[in-house]
């Protein structure tokens, strides 16, 4: 067995034991969430970030990729959620992340102010794999209010709270409406 496949398995296990499902969740937002935990939006040293996306079967170049993170020599950090492209359409995206899904949801509701209507539409979008970023985005701010950052808490729970709304406006829109949300993202 490599130790990249016993880091995994015991990184399951940690996750098992401790209560925290995440199952649904990429090894690439796994990788993310961790590094969230720790460092949160801040610079970070790539060693480090390496030693991390190894533990979680995954590599930096592909977080990248991914859209959700920057390098600059030898530091690293997530991209905040007003960073990430606002023409980002997840049915064009082939490294889709749960992180990424949550981030750009975050990024039009509470960043950007979109409104419910077009949260709404990029939510559709994303169809049955939304739940999973509703889900993420409340583990992050357990995180944040864990860890103090209240801006990041303030934005995570913005985005649960509202989560019922753009629930019922995502099954209640016509398609001529989303039509013209989606030309608005």
């Amino acid at each position: 067995m490599s130790v990249r496949t016993a880091l995994a398995l015991i990184n399951g296990m940690k996750d098992e034991l401790l209560g925290e499902s995440v199952e649904e969740l990429d090894k690439d937002t796994r990788w993310a969430v961790t590094w969230f935990d720790e460092d949160g939006f801040a610079w970070g040293e790539a060693g480090k970030a390496n030693l991390l996306a190894n533990a979680h079967a995954t590599a930096v170049n592909g977080l990248v990729a991914d859209g959700i993170l920057e390098v600059k020599g030898n530091q690293v950090r997530l991209l905040r959620p007003e960073e990430l492209p606002a023409d980002w359409d997840p049915r064009e995206d082939t490294r889709l992340t749960v992180w990424e899904m949550t981030h750009h949801l975050l990024r039009v509701y509470y960043h950007e102010k979109k409104g419910d209507e077009v949260t709404a539409a990029l939510l559709r979008k994303l169809g049955s794999r939304a739940d999973v970023a509703r889900d993420l985005a409340y583990k992050l701010f357990t995180i944040s209010e864990k860890r103090k950052r209240s801006a990041e808490a303030q934005a995570y729970n913005a985005l649960v709270l509202g989560w019922p709304e753009l629930a019922r406006l995502t099954q209640g829109l016509p398609t001529e409406l989303v039509s013209t949300q989606q030309r608005l993202l």
